[in-house]
């Protein structure tokens, strides 16, 4: 298979699965839960094993206690999806939020700059998704991770399809 179309196919695949999670958004935020959790678990056993090539035992004893802690979250995330997906809803519009703040805060150090109102709207279209994930928790969490999860694999899709057309043109 050429590499042009290789990657054509994997962004075929991967905007149909965005266009298949935005019409599903509740089983594509539990996927997305789920996907995290195993990650940790992957994770934290990876910590866990790597601890014993570490040099001296307190190195070993602190990655060892990292990488439990990582596993047992992963374990936790993974025996209760719902507790997760509201706890993962949590982060998001606080770190929507905290990067409105920042951004905020950054827009007035470039004030007499063409940059100003760029990061101004940003800032403001953080604070506004982080309060409309606000005002509509919990209901909010059962669709917002599935509708990033969307949005992602549809842009992820639109460029590799993007990339495919440019390797195909320069091969041909």
């Amino acid at each position: 298979m050429k590499k042009s179309t290789s990657v054509q196919v994997l962004g075929a695949m991967s905007l149909v699965l965005g266009l298949m999670a935005l019409f599903n958004p509740v089983k594509f935020t539990i996927t997305a839960e789920l996907i995290a959790a195993w990650s940790l678990i992957f994770v934290g056993a990876s910590q866990i094993a790597s601890a014993f090539a570490q040099g001296p035992w307190k190195a070993r004893t602190s990655v060892s206690a990292l990488g439990l802690l990582t596993l047992l979250l992963g374990v936790y995330l993974l025996s209760r999806p719902v507790m997760g997906v509201l706890t993962m809803t949590m982060i998001v519009a606080s770190f929507l939020l905290l990067q409105g703040v920042g951004k905020a805060l950054l827009a007035f150090r470039f004030t007499k700059t063409s940059a100003f109102w760029t990061i101004l709207i940003s800032a403001l279209l953080s604070l506004v998704l982080a309060l409309m994930i606000f005002n509509n928790f919990p209901e909010s969490a059962l669709t917002l991770l599935g509708v990033f999860l969307a949005i992602e694999l549809i842009a992820v899709g639109i460029n590799l399809l993007a990339v495919g057309q440019l390797i195909r043109r320069d091969h041909s």
